[in-house]
């Protein structure tokens, strides 16, 4: 067997070992961020393929119900108050409840509730804090054991711009939370439009087409004569056309 001097084999000096950590740190620091930005880039895209997926819903839910908008929350004789998300995934336009939950959006409260399906069918509450909020100025809501629809029920076809109005935005209700309906774009308060992904937020509109929007008050500032933030009446109202 061959016999190995370790007193001639050269060994790293403790300054060798410092400067490779330092070469090791500075291209994690380098690629790093580069790493982070292209898995947002895929969480984005994803997000985009889901609200892709609940136009797609709403539009086979509009065909059944002669072109009426799914209402934003319903209360049946027996049951808690629905959400429209729990409505369209009751009916059977959507067959898994985790397409409410935006990849981006981190730690949410009812994960395992949601993407697993193990809440209460009857009561599923869960679905009212879900990332995407339907536009609460075309979604009515109804209380079928009192015959009731409060405010207005919109047919796509009512609405005068229809892809420049919101259907479906991201939502923010805190930190862990969305909220199932938005009711505007301009302040911070609960069910108002959150921007996830590197300041932006993704939309789906009336026509069924899904982008990306900048904040949009930041983009939109200031009133009109009656008080109304410019973005909410540009983006958010069916009944204004630009």
């Amino acid at each position: 067997m061959k016999n190995i001097n370790f007193q001639n084999r050269k060994m790293f000096t403790l300054i060798e070992l410092l400067v490779v950590i330092a070469i090791i740190a500075i291209l994690a620091a380098i690629l790093l961020p580069a790493l982070n930005s292209a898995r947002e880039r895929g969480r984005d895209a994803d997000c985009k393929s889901q609200l892709k997926q609940l136009a797609t819903a709403e539009e086979f839910y509009c065909s059944d119900f002669d072109d009426f908008i799914t209402p934003l929350r319903s209360k049946f004789p027996g049951f808690a108050e629905w959400s429209y998300a729990a409505l369209l995934w009751k009916q059977g336009y959507l067959g898994v409840t985790s397409l409410f939950i935006c990849p981006s959006m981190a730690d949410f409260q009812y994960d395992t509730e949601v993407r697993n399906q193990t809440f209460s069918k009857s009561a599923p509450y869960q679905l009212n804090w879900i990332s995407y909020g339907i536009n609460a100025a075309v979604g009515s809501e109804i209380y079928i054991s009192q015959g009731q629809v409060e405010g207005p029920a919109y047919k796509r076809g009512k609405v005068l711009a229809p892809s420049q109005t919101f259907l479906f935005s991201e939502t923010r209700y805190d930190v862990r939370r969305g909220r199932y309906f938005i009711t505007s774009i301009s302040d911070t308060a609960d069910g108002n439009m959150e921007n996830r992904h590197a300041g932006n937020a993704n939309i789906a509109w009336i026509d069924g087409h899904v982008s990306q929007m900048q904040d949009a008050a930041t983009i939109l500032p200031g009133f009109d004569g009656k008080g109304t933030a410019r973005a909410n009446l540009l983006y958010m109202n069916p009944e204004y056309r630009p």
